[in-house]
């Protein structure tokens, strides 16, 4: 992933990834990002992409996975509106992430990771995947 892709989707994510080596032929790592509202949010876009593949989960109610199939120099960009599952005060986002770090007759093997960044009205940021993040390898 070039800077120049990273940057035309996202206005502060970046690429996170869990500490350590990466196990053989088949990853897990669990990211979460917890984060207050003010207000209940009357909308809310979440813009995520993992290699390889991710379950998201929202105040611990699952929202979907992805992301579609696409070539890792031109990666697709899934979108979940998620205000009905936002409230006011402490909110908790939480990737599922598999990375299929031997390749796949479906997925190129090119390096684990996760991104994400969730804006309100006005494009305001809510959240982003940075530094802050939670993350952890699945045993």
């Amino acid at each position: 992933m070039t800077d120049k892709q990273q940057t035309s989707v996202f206005k502060q994510a970046r690429w996170i990834w869990t500490q350590g080596e990466t196990k053989p032929t088949f990853h897990i790592s669990n990211f979460r990002k917890t984060f207050d509202l003010a207000d209940a949010a009357k909308s809310a876009k979440l813009i995520c992409c993992a290699d390889s593949k991710y379950h998201l989960w929202v105040n611990g109610q699952y929202v979907g996975f992805g992301p579609a199939r696409s070539h890792p120099d031109h990666p697709y960009f899934d979108t979940h509106e998620i205000a009905p599952y936002l409230c006011k005060g402490k909110n908790t986002l939480a990737f599922r992430v598999q990375f299929y770090s031997g390749g796949s007759n479906i997925f190129a093997a090119i390096q684990g990771g996760l991104i994400f960044e969730l804006t309100g009205p006005g494009k305001n940021i809510l959240a982003a995947s940075d530094d802050s993040c939670r993350a952890q390898t699945s045993d």
